[in-house]
């Protein structure tokens, strides 16, 4: 028996449990993801079209 004819044999709550636990895993993994990811992203200041004469880093951190 294939998964698909499994799957149409269980019953609502089986079935949502099923979509919860993909959802689960799903979201662990993007967790893991984002943490051992770059957090800090580096963006530079030369001439600001805004603020005249600002020249600098800015340093954001994703946490």
């Amino acid at each position: 028996m294939n998964l698909l004819a499994r799957y149409k044999r269980l019953s609502f709550w089986n079935k949502l449990t099923v979509w919860g636990t993909l959802a689960t895993f799903l979201g662990t993994a993007i967790a893991i993801y984002t943490l051992f990811s770059s957090s800090e992203e580096k963006i530079s200041f030369d001439k600001s079209p805004t603020i005249k004469g600002v020249i600098g880093d800015v340093n954001v951190n994703y946490k």
